[in-house]
């Protein structure tokens, strides 16, 4: 009865470990697979949609004299920002994105554009993440963050990222985008996935905005304030959609 037993548990501890290495091989396959076919997706919004950019001739000038940029834009926004700096700004940027399993797709997706990223979070290694963006910043790169990731609460800076541009006076630029024929998915941060054969898609990035000057103004809450000017361009942008 013994030998038996021990048997089994052997075969069993055979089957676990098969199991895991199936799992881990599967997950593996995943994370070179996925973030391809979205890079493609992506790219074939942009050949076959009706795609009009909006920035100002003052993002260029900053661009051009190699100012170091903080762009900000919400978590279900994402998917057409990487496609977008690359051709649109002609740089690679850094990204700080979640330290969780979920980010390493979405930093395979960014590499898979040229750009680099910062693992870490507020929640998880939020204190390194920080200190390598200073140091990406202070090497002239632009930073881009969604400041109500990782995991809400939706539409809510929840971010540090505002006092670096504060003390480093760094200009920070609010982007956005809304299409006319979209899927929204049913999760935390409302995600948007724009069709490829889109009627119209509208990216836009707001003016500078540099935090020393909305102290001036006498706005004190900054992240709140930063908040509404990307609600409000997202508003915005989806109303003048679906108004098409």
């Amino acid at each position: 009865m013994f030998r038996k037993s021990t048997t089994k548990n052997k075969n069993f501890n055979v089957i676990a470990k098969i199991k895991d290495i199936l799992v881990k091989y599967l997950h593996l396959m995943m994370l070179k697979i996925i973030p391809q076919f979205i890079n493609m997706y992506v790219k074939f919004i942009f050949i076959f949609a009706n795609v009009e950019f909006r920035i100002s001739k003052e993002i260029y000038n900053l661009l051009r004299i190699k100012t170091p940029i903080i762009l900000l834009f919400w978590h279900g926004r994402l998917l057409l920002m990487p496609y977008f700096v690359k051709e649109c700004f002609k740089i690679n940027g850094i990204a700080i994105v979640s330290s969780h399993r979920d980010g390493e797709y979405i930093a395979r997706f960014l590499g898979t554009y040229g750009h680099s990223s910062i693992r870490g979070s507020s929640n998880n290694r939020g204190f390194t993440a920080l200190k390598d963006a200073i140091y990406a910043l202070k090497n002239n790169n632009l930073l881009a963050i969604t400041p109500d990731g990782p995991t809400g609460p939706r539409y809510k800076i929840n971010s540090n990222i505002t006092n670096i541009a504060k003390t480093y006076n760094i200009p920070i630029l609010c982007a956005c985008y809304s299409a006319k024929y979209v899927k929204i998915f049913n999760t935390w941060d409302r995600f948007m996935l724009p069709y490829i054969w889109n009627q119209r898609i509208i990216i836009e990035v707001s003016s500078p905005i540099y935090v020393s000057r909305l102290i001036e103004q006498k706005y004190y809450n900054i992240n709140e304030v930063l908040s509404n000017i990307l609600n409000d361009q997202m508003h915005q942008l989806d109303k003048e959609i679906n108004e098409i």
